[in-house]
């Protein structure tokens, strides 16, 4: 490694250690709410939707359980109703394309 090359590693990688422990200026230009939205990003896929929803619909079976006056969002019911319908359309589909 040449040493121009060593001191443009050590100054950048310097800026993380000063921030690291003395609390300065963040190095990059995005903050902790950009890492986050990109790990936790939209739904792009039919099996994220599929594992997200079951996870909310565990959820809302588990405080039912713990506490039977738990009312469930009207927002979430028409999710239920939507999803059901969608679920029915396919099922359809299917049927009709295996039977063909």
């Amino acid at each position: 490694m040449g040493v121009r090359q060593y001191w443009r590693k050590k100054f950048f990688l310097d800026k993380f250690d000063e921030w690291r422990e003395y609390g300065g200026h963040y190095p990059w230009r995005w903050g902790f709410s950009e890492i986050k939205d990109k790990k936790y990003g939209r739904i792009r896929t039919a099996r994220q939707f599929v594992q997200t929803f079951r996870a909310i619909v565990d959820f809302a079976v588990a405080e039912k359980r713990k506490n039977p006056d738990f009312q469930l969002p009207d927002e979430f019911l028409g999710l239920v109703v939507k999803v059901d319908r969608l679920i029915g359309e396919v099922l359809l589909a299917r049927n009709a394309a295996e039977q063909a």
